[in-house]
């Protein structure tokens, strides 16, 4: 695509990096989703906890301090498997590949030691799998019903809250903070518009792509779907000032990380869940786990 249409909107520079191949403009971004972690403002106040954790070993020690009774220190698997261990990973100064997409870079202890991280949270009783909140079902999630302290989300929590637990808003009892160990780690996804190269209608698929692309589509797309707009024009918009946890999500995309890098990725990725979670629920260790993840991997890539 014309390297025009990256400069006719004022994209978020982090932003449109997953819409590049090979310094080339391939699509334009228009919603993004974010990871987080959310926590109670009472259940903090209540330990006498002032700030959020530094790294790992603060966040075990707070997940420890704050589990009581039912409720859980911590509740990091009610989002997708993949996406909270690939939080932890880039968290952990980890990355899925090498640069050029050819290598598998996980393997190297990172990854096995964010794995290993979820399997201490368990062992300690500050976090349980089988307790996460079925997102899919739309049950109010376990912050929600002060059945864990902390968890990790993402920006659409927002939106759950106004229609669900609307008081907790209300008390400004909800506050975010950024996953960091080695480094600071948001993981980011959200939405691309191409063109096909071989549309039949090249000038009105252009078209389409230019709208969805514009501002009054994008934000239009966020509020329904309750996303995060990549234009720094739109960060003034009542929509972006009211949803606390979008505001949050444009002012850390210095931390943004993404999935991918690698023309197998899509391949790999529906495998991470089901390898890892073995690790996670049963007694396979992290490093065989992660072992079996890279070779899997490996695979994948060999065949591109």
């Amino acid at each position: 695509m014309p390297e025009s249409l990256a400069t006719r909107h004022d994209y978020e520079p982090r932003v449109l990096e997953p819409s590049r191949y090979d310094g080339k403009l391939y699509a334009l971004p228009t919603v993004m989703a974010t990871r987080l972690v959310a926590y109670r403002k009472d259940h903090f106040a209540a330990a006498g906890i002032k700030k959020p954790p530094r790294d790992w070993t603060e966040l075990r020690a707070m997940a420890k301090q704050l589990t009581e009774g039912d409720r859980l220190g911590f509740d990091p698997f009610s989002i997708d498997l993949r996406q909270c261990w690939e939080t932890f990973l880039y968290a952990n100064g980890g990355s899925l590949f090498s640069a050029d997409g050819k290598k598998v870079a996980f393997t190297d202890g990172r990854g096995v030691e964010a794995l290993q991280f979820f399997k201490d949270l368990s062992a300690d009783g500050s976090a349980d799998y089988a307790k996460k909140t079925d997102a899919d079902a739309g049950a109010p999630t376990n912050l929600q019903t002060g059945k864990a302290a902390m968890m990790m989300t993402g920006s659409g929590l927002w939106k759950q809250l106004q229609d669900q637990t609307p008081e907790l808003i209300e008390k400004d009892l909800i506050g975010a903070f950024v996953l960091r160990n080695r480094k600071p780690a948001m993981l980011t996804g959200g939405t691309l518009v191409t063109q096909s190269a071989h549309s039949r209608h090249p000038a009105a698929a252009r078209a389409l792509v230019e709208y969805l692309a514009a501002p009054d589509s994008i934000l239009a797309a966020a509020e329904q779907r309750a996303t995060v707009p990549g234009l720094r024009e739109l960060r003034s918009t009542s929509y972006v000032k009211k949803n606390k946890l979008v505001d949050f999500s444009l002012q850390n995309l210095g931390s943004a990380c993404a999935e991918g890098g690698t023309p197998a990725w899509m391949e790999i990725r529906e495998k991470i869940k089901p390898t890892l979670e073995p690790a996670v629920v049963g007694g396979r260790s992290a490093k065989s786990a992660i072992a079996e993840l890279g070779r899997l991997a490996e695979s994948a890539i060999a065949r591109m």
